[in-house]
Formats: C-alpha cells, structure tokens, sequence
C-alpha cells in the first residue's frame, strides 16, 4: 500500500475484482482505523490506464486558465465513464465553487482530483 500526494489517495494491490465489494469493505474498517467514516471510491489501474490514454484532455494545457478536473462518482450510473471531466478558469472561478457545484449535483458520492493527480496516480501505481 501507498498513498499519493496527500489528497485521500492510495494505491494498493487486492485478489478482489470487484471495486464495489472493496469499497464497501473499506468504508466499513475507515472508522475503525480513522475515526470517521468516509465515501470510498475505488478505480483500478485498467480505468486509470484507459483513460489516460484516452485523454479526454488531449488539446488542452493545465493552467490557471484552464483547469483540469476529474471527478470521480460512486454511483457510475450517473454517467457512462464513472467520471466527469472539466475545465474550468481559476482566474473566474475557484476550486470550492466548483466542487460544491459538482457536490450539489451529484452528492456527496463524488471525489475530484487534478489530471495531473490521476496521471501521477498511474505512475505510483506502475511502480509497484
């Protein structure tokens, strides 16, 4: 197990297949260990690699101008990829504003990080 930056991500290896049955085990032991409880929302490296080749980003530079985002949902129903991607100006706009948008409209069961969080995510996970 490793975690990545400090933003609430870990990276570990499991037998299990299933995303659903991991997080319901992790937010189950959270408290436990924390002492809160906390949406848990697991990715597996084949997601991550997909769409990072994928890159829904490919034309677009991070920068204060053009933010990239990438919010995760619980609930993959929500949308076909289990992920919203989007670009937003920090010179308009802020990072809360934004995440209380997307919280409003999606719940609590949403968690965001930066193109490049997901792009280093990947990278710790391929040094393992």
């Amino acid at each position: 197990m490793a975690t990545v930056i400090s933003s609430g991500n870990v990276v570990f290896d499991s037998g299990s297949k299933s995303t659903d049955i991991l997080e319901k085990k992790i937010e189950k032991e959270l408290p436990e260990y924390l002492g809160f409880t906390s949406t848990t929302i697991v990715r597996s490296r084949q997601e991550l690699e997909t769409m990072v080749e994928e890159n829904p980003f490919k034309s677009i530079v991070h920068s204060q101008r053009s933010y990239l985002l990438v919010s995760f949902l619980k609930d993959r129903k929500l949308v076909p990829e289990g992920a919203l991607f989007t670009t937003f100006n920090l010179e308009q706009t802020r990072t809360p504003d934004i995440m209380n948008q997307l919280e409003k409209k999606y719940e609590k069961a949403i968690t965001s990080r930066t193109w490049k969080t997901v792009e280093r995510i990947l990278k710790k996970m391929d040094t393992r």
